[in-house]
Formats: C-alpha cells, sequence, structure tokens
C-alpha cells in the first residue's frame, strides 16, 4: 500500500435468496446500493433458420449491439453446446428471438418454428424470451453487406458468412430502439 492510502474492508450481506452483496460498514446503505447496482442488462438475441442461427448481444443500459456468431442448425435444430457456450460465456438476463411474419403481419412457417425454437430456449436456460418483428431483416443485412464490400470484390463468402449474425444485430437493434421509447 502507498502513503495515504487505506486497505478498505468489505463484509458480505446475503439476503433471503441467499444472494451475496458487498458491503462497506463505513459507508451509508445509499453508497452501499450503488456498489451493488450492475442488475444484468445485456441482451442476446437469435435469428432462427433451418440450416444457421444468427445470434448478436446488445445491452439495455447503453443502447449497444454487436454481432457474435451464427450457430449452425441442422433442419433447425441448433447446436445445443454452441447456443449454451454464447449464453454462459455473455450471460444475457433476456433472450431475443426475431420472428419472421409475413407482411400482412400474419405469421409464418417459419415463425411458428422461431416460437418453437425460443420456447425450447427457455425450457433449457430459464430466461425470458422475447420476439421482435424482424420482417426483411436478412435483406437489410444483405444491402448492408453490399455497401460495405469494395467494388469488384465477391460478395458470395461474405454474404453467408456474416448474413445471420448482422441481421440478428438488426433485430437487437429494433428491441433496444423499442425498449428506450418505453423507459
Amino acid at each position: 500500500m502507498h502513503e495515504g492510502e487505506h486497505e478498505v474492508e468489505y463484509e458480505t450481506e446475503y439476503n433471503a435468496g441467499n444472494e451475496a452483496r458487498l458491503m462497506n460498514p463505513n459507508m451509508n446503505a445509499s453508497m452501499n446500493s450503488n456498489l451493488n447496482a450492475s442488475p444484468n442488462t445485456r441482451v442476446m438475441c437469435f435469428d432462427f433458420g433451418m440450416k444457421r442461427i444468427g445470434v448478436a448481444t446488445g445491452n439495455t443500459r447503453t443502447s449497444t449491439s454487436q454481432p457474435l456468431s451464427t450457430v449452425r442448425a441442422k433442419d433447425g435444430t441448433p447446436d445445443w453446446a454452441e447456443v449454451a457456450r454464447l449464453i454462459a460465456q455473455w450471460l444475457p438476463a433476456t433472450l431475443i428471438i426475431g420472428l419472421p411474419l409475413n407482411m400482412d403481419g400474419s405469421e409464418s412457417g417459419m415463425a411458428r418454428r422461431a416460437r418453437q425454437f425460443g420456447g425450447l430456449l427457455d425450457k433449457r436456460f430459464n430466461r425470458p424470451v422475447v420476439y421482435v418483428d424482424e420482417r426483411l431483416s436478412t435483406a437489410a443485412a444483405d444491402n448492408l453487406l453490399v455497401q460495405a464490400t469494395p467494388p469488384g470484390k465477391s460478395l458470395a463468402q461474405k454474404r453467408h458468412k456474416y448474413r445471420d449474425n448482422l441481421a440478428a444485430e438488426l433485430i437487437v437493434r429494433t428491441y433496444l430502439e423499442d425498449f428506450a421509447a418505453r423507459v
């Protein structure tokens, strides 16, 4: 320790749910609550597909988002180990599923499959699942990829590599905009 510094001791307090929180006995209650005022504001989005599922994350506090990866799927069944790894790594509070509605707002066959996938996520990971209208998100992702590709470069490989997780990020952005409007 350097001169003038002092060591702060914290006590651990447990609430009825056996959740721990740090307490500095030299601070008042409102100052102590700020030590623990970090509720999980992270969300994770899945752009469901039969062969690939795009994954992105977002933060409701900062309204930021980023694409993460694309999980391989076989006939709509994802690599559950990879999904579990992503959820364990990013620890989202809420899971968002893109809902591919028809242009008239009715549910498509893919929308029903996306809802089934959301139900399985809820059962496996015990987190709230929110469905977000994702009409045209894949087309918007394709458009962004075209704009980002220099003239004369091939787009085919990039499109398959990035489209799904970029579409998931666009869905997260829609959710974050709606979330900010409600707060």
